[in-house]
């Protein structure tokens, strides 16, 4: 306002300088009207009129310049008002404009934000799916899982009940009758299984085991020379017999034969009759999509820390961003009304993520616990598969075997021990009884050798439920007798005290942990 002042100030003066100036000329105008009187007066009978004309013309010349200057004042005022009124109304204006254009960066800049709010929201809610999806992926693999475990024990029922045998993931059957190669074949198919194929060593020395003529699904019956498997897969791995194969005779199946020999494989003629082995396979591609999961379910769980790194940079943008929120104003209280909305549903996604994360914890216990049982089965068939073949028979969660000639109880203790077995110790009437059904004199795991009259077994545990003969231990005629064998068959309590170096069958424990 005071610059304006300045600048309109030369204005008026020039006009205030205008009226002096006018004022001034008056002395001059009035002294040549005098002298106008003067001459006049020397006019014969004019002098009275011209002083009355002079008088009244003077005075209407003062109050048209008084008039004058007064309305030029008063314009000069008015002016000066309108100049300092129009420079406050620009002011003004400049002021609205600057708060127009502050008000639209505040706009733009509260839009930017909502924008940057908006897509946060979208990232989480993709994270939030992405659990979701995880935890559905993880409840499906839970479910396989439990699948295949089931799969596996039916299997296993089945199998076993029909006299088929488990090894490395297969299960494998020896046919009781003779067949030709291809009837034989067509035996294994109507099974849902086929002809054995060998593809490494370990399978080649399981079927050495049987030591039979048996027929294998091999053949080069479709062109001379050139062997395939029943699957239609080529040889890689054979184990010939020396100067086999030979086509001695059109000869276009193959067979074991030579058991003694690692390499025991003989081309015969297909239209001969052996005995064959048949494969079932189907445990084995379960056991194999098993392992793919675990691999999947692995890199899920590598992956877990790395989203959590990235929720919690989000959190921590978001919590900036509502530091931010306390300084906005005016159109910002929407905003953050919006950002208030957004929080609860922030809290919400955050109780559903917790809940998730809760349920992911609680399947990946459960699968790890149904992990753990199906390896525990598998190891268990494993053994069976090892053991049963031997002639071990089961009872009440232990394998058990029975000697088939006879030795002295140190003796026969290692050779249990060889097996990765101990001598049978005896804690029950039912294992009792199990061992009476042998009718037979056979060392088990009790002796008093370390002192006389402590008996322990050979687990170093001492002896708590017994099952002495009458009479017993008695040390028979002063005799070291110190370990001890069941006996009397047809009792119950039959147990009797030997010498450790005299020789009698005996029997094998080896703990299952069903």
């Amino acid at each position: 306002m005071e610059m304006v002042f300045h600048e309109e100030e030369p204005e008026i003066l020039m006009i205030t300088e205008n009226l002096h100036d006018a004022s001034a000329e008056k002395p001059d105008s009035k002294s040549r009207f005098v002298e106008d009187s003067e001459v006049s007066a020397a006019v014969p009978g004019t002098e009275e009129v011209g002083n009355s004309c002079c008088r009244d013309t003077a005075v209407f010349l003062l109050c048209l310049i008084s008039l004058s200057g007064l309305i030029l004042s008063v314009s000069s005022i008015s002016l000066f008002f309108y100049m300092s009124k129009t420079v406050a109304r620009r002011n003004s204006e400049n002021n609205l404009m600057r708060q127009r254009d502050q008000s639209d960066t505040s706009y733009n800049n509260l839009t930017n934000e909502n924008e940057q709010l908006q897509k946060k929201i979208k990232a989480l809610t993709i994270d939030r799916n992405d659990l979701q999806r995880k935890l559905e992926d993880i409840e499906a693999s839970y479910k396989n899982l439990t699948e295949e475990s089931e799969k596996l024990r039916r299997n296993l029922d089945g199998f076993s009940s029909e006299g088929w045998v488990y090894f490395r993931g297969s299960f494998y059957n020896i046919s009781s009758a003779e067949k030709t190669w291809q009837d034989s074949r067509q035996d294994c198919l109507q099974k849902g299984a086929d002809l054995v194929i060998i593809n490494s060593k370990e399978e080649q020395d399981f079927t050495r085991k049987f030591e039979k003529y048996m027929w294998i699904g091999l053949t080069d019956s479709e062109t001379e020379g050139v062997w395939k498997w029943v699957d239609g897969t080529p040889l890689i791995e054979s184990y010939w017999h020396s100067e086999e194969p030979n086509n001695k005779e059109n000869e276009d199946c193959a067979e074991t034969k030579y058991h003694t020999d690692e390499k025991n494989w003989n081309d015969g003629v297909c239209s001969l009759s052996h005995v064959w082995m048949c494969i079932e396979e189907s445990c084995k591609n379960l056991t194999e999509d098993g392992e793919d999961l675990r691999k999947k379910l692995s890199n899920f769980a590598s992956q877990q820390s790395s989203w959590a790194r990235e929720r919690d940079e989000l959190k921590r943008k978001l919590d900036d961003l509502g530091t931010r929120q306390n300084t906005l104003t005016g159109e910002r209280n929407e905003l953050k009304r919006k950002l208030n909305d957004f929080a609860s549903q922030q809290r919400s996604w955050a109780r559903e993520r917790e809940e998730l994360k809760r349920k992911l914890s609680d399947s990946a216990s459960q699968q790890s616990s149904l992990t753990r049982e199906r390896d525990k089965l598998q190891k268990k068939v494993n053994d069976f598969a090892v053991y049963l073949p031997q002639g071990w028979v089961f009872f009440g969660g232990s394998l058990y075997l029975t000697s088939s000639i006879k030795k002295t109880w140190q003796d026969s203790r290692d050779d249990c021990v060889h097996r990765g077995a101990k001598l049978m110790i005896i804690n029950s009437y039912e294992e009792q009884e199990f061992a009476r059904k042998n009718k037979k004199t056979m060392w088990i795991g009790l002796s008093d050798r370390a002192t006389e009259g402590v008996w322990r077994w050979v687990d170093e545990t001492p002896l708590i439920t017994s099952f002495w003969g009458k009479g017993e231990p008695n040390n028979y005629e002063g005799r070291n007798e110190d370990c001890v064998a069941v006996n009397y068959h047809g009792d119950t309590n039959n147990w009797n005290d030997l010498e450790c170096g005299s020789e009698n069958f005996w029997i094998c424990e080896l703990k299952m942990d069903l």
